[in-house]
């Protein structure tokens, strides 16, 4: 009986819509490299607008019509999605909905719940505050753009989160962040809980001692780059120089990641962050062959 519940469990879950979830970095004023190149291309691109947690307004070119929303809709749902059996589970903790005229937003917070008994307790608790500190700070920031633009524009801020890796080393939860402007700005933050001791991780913890990981990714990132650039003409990334202050860096030590049902380590990149929009959110499977090397023994 109990296994037939679990499996039901399963299906059930399978057939959720997830709610929508946001992030935290909206870079402001990103400008469009590779504008020449594109035109040569036959493609043209707008430049996009994006908005940081703390940033006061957004841009004057962008024309806004709002009537304050003074009483957006906060419903506490605590509604449960069983995701990982008795371990782990995701619930909706919070969800803002605000609407008037072309001013939008729909903001839902997640919380990983466990066991009152288990291992992952605090790390659970930790993504859960660090979840909802950013999330209240993206309202408080659209509560300001809808005061401060005097009602003229529009601007649509929407959230999803999804389970990524579920494993029996990891878990990961994905927060997805959409702001609609003059153009649409994609940002992904993942957390990570290493169910074994855990602790939340971050890149860094996933690789051996005195490995130079970033350029083994660098590296590997930049040869997929280059193989599909040879393949299509109009795939694009910010690489070459003529990117100038927009070309990509390589992999940082914050770089967002997961591992796949393969269980092969995945990148993940913003949209804009490594390539022009059009190319939306970019992700590179990392082979193998490249990481077995280089991995801890508990995240092979």
């Amino acid at each position: 009986m109990k296994d037939k519940r679990l499996e039901e469990m399963k299906m059930e879950y399978e057939n959720i819509e997830i709610p929508a979830e946001l992030k935290s970095r909206v870079s402001m004023g990103i400008q469009q490299a590779k504008e020449e190149k594109q035109q040569e291309r036959g493609r043209q691109h707008s430049c996009p607008i994006w908005i940081r947690p703390c940033a006061g307004v957004v841009a004057a070119m962008i024309a806004f019509v709002i009537v304050v929303n003074s009483n957006a809709n906060i419903a506490y749902a605590m509604e449960e999605i069983p995701v990982l059996g008795t371990i782990v589970k995701v619930v909706t903790f919070s969800s803002y909905q605000s609407k008037d005229e072309d001013m939008s937003a729909d903001i839902q917070t997640p919380q990983i719940e466990v066991e009152e008994d288990s291992n992952m307790k605090d790390a659970a608790q930790q993504v859960n505050k660090t979840v909802k500190e950013y999330t209240d700070e993206v309202i408080r920031q659209y509560e300001k753009d809808v005061e401060a633009t005097n009602g003229q524009g529009t601007e649509n801020v929407t959230t999803d989160y999804e389970v990524v890796t579920d494993n029996d080393t990891l878990f990961s939860l994905r927060v997805n962040t959409t702001v609609a402007l003059n153009t649409s700005g994609v940002t992904i933050k993942i957390y990570h809980i290493d169910k074994k001791t855990g602790k939340m991780i971050t890149l860094p913890d996933l690789f051996q001692e005195n490995v130079d990981y970033k350029k083994i990714l660098t590296d590997e990132v930049l040869k997929q780059i280059k193989e599909q650039m040879a393949k299509d003409e109009n795939v694009t990334y910010f690489v070459d120089d003529d990117a100038t202050k927009w070309k990509w860096q390589g992999i940082t030590d914050d770089a967002n990641f997961y591992f796949n049902e393969d269980g092969c380590l995945t990148m993940v990149f913003d949209k804009y962050e490594i390539a022009p929009g059009y190319m939306g959110v970019c992700e590179f499977t990392i082979p193998k062959d490249i990481t077995d090397g280089i991995l801890a023994d508990s995240y092979k």
